[in-house]
């Protein structure tokens, strides 16, 4: 191999190390497979559920991608509370990290350290799976 035949399949090729495994992509393709959601924090009022007090998206929400027992990648919920995470096809779990939001809308719940609820999803070629991941803020 020439120094330009490797110059010419460095930039047709593109590695691209998620979910555990490697996606490899053609020239200006991108990854199309893996998990896209939403967090969510509540109770955010007293007593029973209701419809005048919904749970609210979470920003900032860190979250572990979980694959046969090992965190394979991170993601943290943006200002809307989603997230999208490229993955290799398999079966994950969306694990939350216990977190104190800084400050912002959810500063009601004061100093309380958030618990979220993980979620198995499964992940096939070319789709992004979607999941609702909720945080806990004790408010009963």
């Amino acid at each position: 191999m020439t120094g330009r035949t490797k110059a010419i399949v460095l930039v047709a090729t593109t590695l691209v190390l998620v979910g555990g495994g490697i996606l490899i992509l053609r020239a200006g393709q991108v990854p199309d497979s893996g998990v896209r959601g939403t967090v969510t924090v509540g109770p955010l009022c007293p007593g029973p559920p209701r419809p005048t007090c919904p749970d609210a998206p979470l920003p900032g929400a860190p979250l572990e991608i979980v694959r046969d027992g090992r965190v394979v990648a991170r993601a943290t919920s943006d200002t809307k509370g989603a997230f999208t995470v490229y993955l290799s096809p398999g079966r994950y779990v969306i694990r939350p990290v216990s977190f104190n939001p800084p400050t912002g809308p959810h500063a009601t719940i004061g100093s309380r350290t958030l618990d979220g609820v993980s979620r198995t999803v499964v992940v096939e070629s070319h789709t992004l799976s979607t999941v609702s991941i909720g945080y806990d803020t004790g408010i009963r």
